[in-house]
C-alpha cells in the first residue's frame, strides 16, 4: 500500500523543474544519503493526524510538509526551493493511490548556512490533507 511519503516523491521525482536542478537522485526522503552532491533536496511528512468532523473521526488526514533544499550558495537552495514550491502549488488528486485534497504553503521558513554539511538550506513547511485509499 501507498504512503503519503510515496506520493510526495512521486511527485516531485516527476517534476522536470525539480529534478533539473537537483543532481541525479537528488530527492530524499527524511534523509540524504551520505555521499549526497548538491543541490538535493529532503522531504519529511511531520505530525499526520486524523481530522475530526461533528460526526466524529475521518479518513481526512492532516500533516506538515517540511522540504529543505540544499545548495553549494543560497541562489542554488533558493532556486531549488522555489521550483518545489510552483510544484507543489497545484498539487491535488491522486499520487501513488494517496488523494490529496491540499497543499498550502509554503507557511514558514529558514534560509541559512549549515555548517556540518558546509551548504546552504532554504526550508519551507507545508500544510497537507490526504486520504489514503
Amino acid at each position: 500500500m501507498a504512503s503519503i511519503d510515496d506520493a510526495i516523491f512521486a511527485r516531485l521525482a516527476a517534476s522536470t523543474a525539480v529534478t533539473g536542478l537537483v543532481t541525479t537522485g537528488g530527492v530524499y526522503n527524511l534523509q540524504a544519503a551520505q555521499a549526497a552532491t548538491s543541490p538535493f533536496l529532503v522531504f519529511s511528512v511531520l505530525s499526520p493526524n486524523t481530522v475530526d468532523s461533528a460526526d466524529g473521526v475521518t479518513s481526512l488526514t492532516g500533516a506538515r510538509l517540511q522540504i529543505d533544499s540544499y545548495g553549494s550558495d543560497k541562489d542554488e537552495a533558493r532556486r531549488v526551493a522555489l521550483a518545489v514550491r510552483n510544484n507543489l502549488a497545484d498539487f491535488r488528486g491522486f499520487s501513488a493511490s494517496i488523494y490529496v485534497t491540499r497543499c498550502l504553503g509554503p507557511r514558514t521558513g529558514f534560509a541559512g548556512f549549515e555548517e556540518q554539511t558546509r551548504l546552504y538550506r532554504e526550508m519551507r513547511e507545508y500544510s497537507l490533507g490526504y486520504y489514503e485509499t
